[in-house]
């Protein structure tokens, strides 16, 4: 439907924004846009995974919208020193020819994460996440959720050249993407999204709001967007880590897993009954 809208409104209509949709492939609609479905039918998801719509506000309040602000500079902060350590040549970096100016980037970039990180993850730590703490322990509802998680990212939608009705590709984009979850998974990327979860369901957990795991992943898509539009890379550097052995991927694996350890250790020793 915003693949149509958008075609409709680029024919009727004289706009830069609107013809820079309209120029976007089908495959990205659906990949964009199958998040913001699950809104459609939000009251049924709350009452199917026993989930109050008060438990949800409770975790998104104005006095912990602060908390989400320092966690969106950490993530920034971090996902900057990743690419710093990983040996990506972003200290002189070589401009891409792009005629989007400086602030028209940081801006969508901007809006871009927030919207994809207030919508992931009211889904996942949101509604998902409190499903599995009601059912079952700490540790084994961050696990699940943060395996569906890791999962549901392999799901990127191929550019089919499928020439038929819309709503028939569509149905063959929704398959396609299915089965990719299972034929198409990279391991490093499965394990850096499965300990980033668990990171992300632990400071929930930790501080008691929503907006901790909105802000870190928010500031994480942020600089990857703002990074990829912006900015050539050197490839010289790249898999430096043991000449190629241990790649860059489990590089960054390695330090996420570091800060959920220490995350995990703290929590447990908070929880222990004081002598």
């Amino acid at each position: 439907m915003a693949f149509a809208c958008v075609q409709y409104l680029n024919a009727h209509c004289t706009c830069g924004f609107l013809a820079y949709l309209a120029n976007k492939p089908f495959e990205q609609y659906f990949d964009r846009c199958r998040l913001f479905s699950i809104f459609l039918v939000f009251p049924i998801l709350l009452h199917f995974f026993k989930v109050h719509w008060t438990e949800l506000k409770m975790q998104l309040t104005l006095r912990t919208f602060g908390i989400g602000i320092k966690f969106f500079v950490l993530g920034v902060g971090l996902w900057l020193s990743f690419l710093i350590l990983i040996g990506y040549n972003i200290g002189f970096p070589e401009l891409n020819n792009t005629s989007h100016p400086l602030l028209y980037t940081v801006v969508l970039s901007a809006v871009a994460s927030i919207l994809l990180a207030c919508l992931e993850e009211i889904i996942f730590r949101g509604l998902l996440f409190r499903f599995f703490l009601k059912n079952m322990s700490e540790f084994w509802s961050i696990h699940w959720i943060s395996f569906i998680f890791a999962c549901l990212h392999f799901s990127n939608v191929r550019n089919l050249d499928v020439h038929c009705v819309l709503a028939l590709k569509g149905f063959c984009s929704a398959f396609y993407s299915l089965i990719d979850i299972f034929t198409h998974i990279q391991w490093a990327y499965f394990f850096n999204l499965y300990i980033l979860s668990c990171l992300l369901c632990l400071w929930v957990l930790k501080l008691k709001t929503l907006w901790s795991a909105i802000g870190f992943h928010a500031g994480l898509v942020f600089t990857l967007m703002y990074v990829r539009q912006h900015y050539c890379f050197s490839n010289v550097l790249h898999n430096r880590w043991g000449n190629g052995r241990i790649t860059d991927s489990w590089v960054v694996f390695c330090i996420l897993l570091l800060i959920t350890i220490v995350i995990w250790r703290t929590r447990i020793r908070s929880n222990l009954p004081k002598q």
